[in-house]
C-alpha cells in the first residue's frame, strides 16, 4: 500500500505519534509497512475499528493483558489503556495516534472490531452494559459500585492476591473510560 493509498489517520501520523506510542524510529510509513506486512495488519479495518468507537458509547476490550479504548467525545480524542495503566499520554489521543495504538494491538491480537455486536465491544449506558462477552461484563458490574473498596482477602490466605489487584485495576480503567465515552462536548 502507497503513503497515499493509506487511510486519512495514517497519513496524517508524524514522528512524534511514534514516540508518545513508546515506539522508536521517526518514519512513520516505514512503522505502518512493518506492522501491515510482517504482522499483517490492516489498515482499513483499523480505520473501520476508529469509526465503530467514534459512533458507537462503547469501550473496546480485548487480550490479555487488558487492551482497553474509547472515543471521548468531550475532548474529541481517544483514551487507551494497556494492561490496567491509565497513563496520561494515552487520555488524549488524537485519530493518527489512536490508529497507530490499535494498529500495534492488532499485531498482537488479529483483526479489531467493525462492528457494536462484536465479542471485544462492550456498549456503555449509564452504568449499564451490554455486549457478547457475559463474562467480562458480568465482572466489570460485580467491581461496578466497589472500585474504591478495599479488595476482600481470600479466605485461605488472609490476603487479596496479585490477580484479584490486578482484575479490580482494569474494573477501574474499564469504568473510567465507561464514564467518559459517554461525556458530550
Amino acid at each position: 500500500m502507497t503513503t497515499m493509498d493509506r487511510p486519512g489517520w495514517a497519513q496524517a501520523l508524524v514522528p512524534a505519534d511514534l514516540h508518545i506510542l513508546g515506539l522508536d524510529g521517526d518514519d512513520p510509513d516505514a512503522t505502518l509497512e512493518s506492522l501491515a506486512q510482517a504482522d499483517g495488519v490492516d489498515l482499513d479495518n483499523i480505520t473501520r475499528c476508529l469509526i465503530l468507537l467514534k459512533t458507537h458509547r462503547a469501550v473496546l476490550h480485548c487480550g490479555e493483558p487488558r487492551a482497553l479504548m474509547a472515543y471521548i467525545p468531550a475532548t474529541g480524542c481517544y483514551a487507551a489503556s494497556f494492561d490496567g495503566d491509565l497513563d496520561e499520554d494515552l487520555l488524549h489521543l488524537t485519530e493518527p495516534q489512536a490508529g497507530l495504538w490499535l494498529s500495534i494491538l492488532s499485531s498482537e491480537q488479529g483483526r479489531l472490531p467493525d462492528h457494536a455486536n462484536h465479542w471485544c465491544v462492550i456498549s456503555v449506558a449509564g452504568r449499564q452494559l451490554a455486549g457478547a462477552d457475559s463474562a467480562a461484563i458480568d465482572t466489570y458490574l460485580a467491581h461496578r459500585d466497589h472500585l474504591d473498596e478495599e479488595i476482600p482477602p481470600c479466605p485461605d490466605r488472609g490476603f487479596a492476591t496479585p490477580a484479584q489487584r490486578h482484575e479490580r485495576q482494569a474494573c477501574r480503567v474499564f469504568w473510567a473510560l465507561a464514564m467518559r465515552c459517554q461525556q458530550e462536548r
